[in-house]
């Protein structure tokens, strides 16, 4: 079950050293904090559904964070996936538990499942430095492995990726380690242009303004040194926006006429008042 999935991810996560927020209902399950890493976790049983508006809110919501989004999942309908292998979910890394587990003591996957194949990178450098210590041409490597010299010229400077198989067979060959281990953590850089009502005076003040249908909440505004989540209205669960806020230490405000003694709340009137960043920043921090 999907619930046990989650759970056993939080208990890896929490075993090396990370402090982590189950968050459902949004595009994400799981934060994970540590010193070196944030991640934003999405798990899923069948990885195929997980779909696209998912995936975009993720990773500006990631960008938001400086965090690397990840998917957890088990199966999807073509396949049972499996340890050791980097799969894809519109741009977004898909990775079992096992594999989760292993990258957390430094064993990266040397797979990447890419349109039904399974491919490997080779470290051109190494594989030219082993041919070479084995007193070995590019012809005579590609002779014997059944390959094109074309190809071995491609993988020495780092042209093109190769079917695992292949690149499994040229290490054996050369008695080397090729294959270069791949992190399942990636960085996204997200930038809203337009904006419309509060997330266009936010971008007027020079915050970067990112706006957001699948969280519960509808804002996330930062600078160098601030960053603020808003909620624009009361009708859905503030409080649990509160939580994120305080996992991610933002500072959070819900704007509404509506009155809330869990949560700071500002009026329609008050942001009306405000013109720059210093007064805006000021009256969020005094309603914490």
């Amino acid at each position: 079950m999907r619930a046990d999935l989650i759970q056993e991810t939080v208990t890896v996560l929490e075993e090396y050293g990370f402090n982590v927020l189950v968050y459902l209902h949004s595009c994400f399950d799981i934060a994970a904090q540590r010193k070196d890493l944030t991640l934003l976790v999405k798990v899923l049983e069948n990885i195929d559904g997980f779909r696209e508006e998912y995936a975009d809110e993720l990773k500006k919501l990631s960008a938001s964070l400086n965090a690397s989004p990840l998917v957890i999942g088990e199966k999807s309908k073509a396949e049972t996936l499996v340890n050791n292998v980097i799969y894809d979910r519109y741009g977004i890394p898909v990775i079992t538990l096992g594999s989760l587990q292993s990258t957390m003591i430094g064993a990266y996957p040397e797979k990447v499942s890419s349109k039904g194949r399974v491919i490997a990178e080779i470290d051109g450098e190494t594989l030219r430095k082993a041919r070479e210590k084995k007193h070995v041409t590019a012809e005579q490597l590609a002779d014997e492995l059944n390959l094109t010299k074309e190809s071995i010229y491609l993988y020495e400077n780092d042209k093109i990726r190769t079917k695992y198989e292949i690149a499994k067979r040229i290490e054996s060959f050369l008695n080397a380690n090729l294959i270069k281990a791949k992190k399942p953590f990636q960085s996204f850089a997200f930038r809203e242009e337009h904006q419309s009502g509060l997330g266009r005076r936010l971008m007027l003040m020079d915050f970067d303004v990112s706006s957001f249908h699948r969280m519960n909440f509808d804002l996330f505004a930062k600078d160098e040194k601030n960053s603020v989540v808003i909620k624009q209205d009361m009708a859905k669960h503030p409080e649990k926006v509160a939580e994120f806020s305080d996992f991610f230490k933002t500072f959070f405000a819900v704007v509404s006429n509506e009155k809330n003694a869990d949560v700071p709340v500002v009026t329609e009137e008050e942001l009306k008042s405000v013109s720059n960043k210093k007064d805006f920043l000021k009256l969020i921090k005094e309603k914490r």
